[in-house]
């Protein structure tokens, strides 16, 4: 008897391990593990923008000048190296609701390539900059010459899903960006104030 119940716990403690591996093979890694790869992302911005310095001071934010609201939506390639590195390169419209008079020209399609790093937090966020971006327009009234880009880094935060293959993105911190326009040789600076959301979806 004691030794077919010795046998039983031998089985018993097979079967647990080998569970155990089976499933540890069927789980992915640590999902900060797998921030690498191609993803597709989607997403859509909303923006307050008025000339360089036409914003109050935190936490009223108060137009000093005339401003204009607008959206822009994207949908892009995120490239993730490893290291922290990475880059992106999007396509996207804006749309700005100030202009609706005949004549205006509310529409512009444009492409947007930017340099990326990222950072993983010890609660699961990741903070991503997306730097040296540039912006070149395809469509509407802003022409080819036309390109425009962040004076600095902008500031994403993200959580991954438990199974590692997809990313929301989040800045809603209202803070002011300074932003640059050149057309035709002469650049122009204005302010404005961004909520943005993403997400992410890992290709391979």
């Amino acid at each position: 008897m004691k030794r077919i119940f010795t046998l039983f716990s031998i089985v018993l403690i097979l079967i647990i391990v080998s569970t155990t591996c089976v499933l540890a093979a069927g789980q992915r890694p640590a999902p900060i593990q797998l921030l690498r790869g191609q993803w597709a992302t989607i997403g859509t911005t909303s923006c307050v923008q008025t000339d360089a310095g036409g914003i109050g001071a935190s936490p009223q934010f108060q137009l000093l000048s005339s401003g204009t609201t607008r959206v822009m939506q994207e949908a892009g390639t995120l490239n993730l190296f490893f290291g922290g590195t990475g880059s992106w390169v999007s396509n996207g419209v804006l749309i700005n609701y100030t202009l609706i008079e005949s004549g205006s020209y509310p529409v512009s399609g444009f492409t947007t390539e930017c340099d990326v790093t990222y950072e993983p937090w010890p609660d699961g966020t990741v903070k991503f900059k997306f730097d040296n971006c540039v912006t070149s327009y395809t469509a509407g009234y802003l022409g080819s010459d036309t390109q425009s880009g962040n004076s600095h880094f902008r500031a994403e935060f993200a959580q991954i899903s438990h199974d590692g293959f997809t990313m929301v993105f989040w800045d809603l911190e209202p803070r002011v960006e300074r932003i640059w326009a050149t057309t035709g040789g002469i650049t122009t600076y204005f302010d404005r104030i961004c909520s943005r959301t993403k997400t992410a979806i890992q290709l391979r």
